[in-house]
């Protein structure tokens, strides 16, 4: 785990978000990008990369977000 404790993949370099965890997030759970990115500490456009990466539906976003 990272500082932000999010499962990461030991053979990258610098990290990677667990797909599990991100896909956990998304759909088991149904939170906002801005709620993860919050979490983990990082921009709302990297969580979107992420969710790119890995072909995940991204959760919709509140209005007024």
């Amino acid at each position: 785990m990272d500082e932000y404790g999010l499962p990461l993949h030991d053979h990258c370099p610098g990290g990677k978000v667990d797909p599990e965890w991100l896909r956990t997030q998304c759909i088991e759970l149904n939170r906002t990008i801005t709620d993860i990115a919050d979490d983990a500490g990082v921009s709302f456009g990297v969580v979107n990369r992420w969710l790119r990466m890995h072909k995940l539906t991204r959760p919709t976003e509140p209005k007024g977000q």
